[in-house]
């Protein structure tokens, strides 16, 4: 057996991005309820304080991401993650404006 042949059982044992990315049964949610998720997140991030914005990302990975959007949803987790909000802001008006 060689790598290969083992990856996607690999793939299926890993734990739940927490963006609805991973293991997700749900249906993808529409782009529309992406977009409002994401329009509630906006003046959070633009805020800059942490613990809003936490409570605001919790709403969003709730929602099973449309594969489209896969990329952009891992990056602004990661920059939200890394308290990088002003790059996060970027990529959050990227993300909405592919979903108006």
């Amino acid at each position: 057996m060689t790598v290969t042949d083992e990856l996607p059982a690999k793939i299926q044992a890993l734990p739940d991005s927490g963006f609805g990315l991973a293991g997700s049964s749900a249906a993808a949610a529409s782009p529309e309820e992406l977009l409002a998720a994401l329009r509630e997140l906006e003046p959070q991030v633009k805020s800059r304080k942490p613990k809003p914005i936490k409570a605001a990302m919790e709403q969003v990975d709730a929602l099973a991401v449309p594969d489209r959007f896969a990329a952009e949803m891992v990056d602004l987790g990661k920059l939200i993650g890394r308290y990088k909000f002003g790059e996060a802001l970027v990529v959050l008006g990227a993300l909405m404006d592919r979903l108006e």
